[in-house]
């Protein structure tokens, strides 16, 4: 598993250099947690727990922005090492369009 750490601060990063009003909206709704929020959303006691819980099988965070242009250089394919789920999509309408 990667470290949820370091993949939270990647994803804040990228959060603010691409949606900032989205990160600006869950900043607003972490700080409105209440103190048992690991308890009521986790179902455990300790917030530090939380780091070692596993992510759900088959599906990988997809923390890069969509290259829409091209699924070589994307790196939300890179990361998931397959296509993301924009160019999964593309790809099924387009062989839906064109028959192949």
């Amino acid at each position: 598993m990667s470290d949820p750490v370091q993949v939270a601060d990647d994803l804040w990063k990228r959060l603010i250099t691409h949606q900032p009003a989205v990160a600006a909206a869950l900043a607003l709704q972490l700080r409105d947690l209440p103190d048992d929020w690991p308890q009521r959303l986790l179902s455990i006691t300790r917030p530090h727990a939380a780091l070692e819980l596993p992510a759900t099988p088959g599906m990988p965070m997809e923390i890069q922005p969509y290259d829409t242009s091209d699924w070589e250089s994307c790196l939300a394919c890179a990361e998931f090492r397959q296509l993301c789920r924009y160019h999964e999509g593309f790809a099924t309408g387009y062989e839906d369009w064109t028959g192949h």
